[in-house]
């Protein structure tokens, strides 16, 4: 019994570490970009790393965010730029909106947040041009509305747990998010989770 439980231990000391590790380097990758331009590239080596936390060591992972981050950094930003200019757009409208049209642009900028994920998640998971990581994140839009539309529900989520609990938002905001992200969505390189069917070249900043 000693012994198992301290497998467990170990194992639970083992996954927390990887989670906070996995956590803070999207952090700093973030910083690095100047926090804007550093926050969609950042998420996206996150479900990179999170995606594949069983097959590397913690270290691995972090190497890994590295690369990705760096390979995907432009082509994160202008696949994302359309999109976030299109929210902010709605978004400024929203104020000055009343009845049915104010339900109206909150449920187009809810699907523009949905996309901008879903954008993100291809960027992730897929090597390819800006134009087919649009077309992909729309196709998995469609593949997966309710998983994505739940997917979406965990960034609030996270962002009232980081400020009940703010050390969350060191040691577990974006890594928590991103697992979660996962189990919704599916990993690309494992067939019986992923949630899409083309053709793809998975990204593996590791071999």
């Amino acid at each position: 019994m000693s012994t198992m439980m301290q497998g467990f231990t170990v194992s639970t000391c083992n996954t927390v570490w990887r989670f906070a590790a996995v956590n803070m380097m999207c952090l700093a990758l973030t910083i690095a970009g100047g926090m804007v331009l550093g926050l969609g590239p950042a998420i996206a080596a996150s479900l990179w790393a999170m995606s594949r936390s069983r097959d590397y060591s913690t270290g691995e992972l972090c190497r890994g965010m590295w690369t990705e981050w760096r390979a995907d950094f432009l082509r994160t930003n202008l696949s994302l730029m359309p999109v976030v200019a299109v929210l902010a757009l709605l978004v400024s409208f929203i104020p000055q909106a009343h009845g049915l049209s104010l339900a109206v642009l909150i449920g187009l900028a809810g699907l523009l947040i949905e996309l901008a994920l879903a954008v993100v998640y291809v960027v992730s998971q897929m090597r390819c041009g800006i134009a087919d990581t649009l077309a992909n994140a729309f196709r998995v839009m469609l593949a997966a509305p309710i998983r994505l539309f739940a997917a979406m529900l965990i960034i609030p989520t996270v962002v009232l747990i980081t400020v009940w609990q703010p050390l969350f938002g060191v040691y577990g905001v974006f890594s928590v998010a991103a697992w979660l992200c996962i189990a919704l969505l599916g990993a690309m390189q494992d067939p019986a989770s992923r949630i899409l069917t083309l053709e793809y070249n998975p990204q593996e900043a590791l071999s």
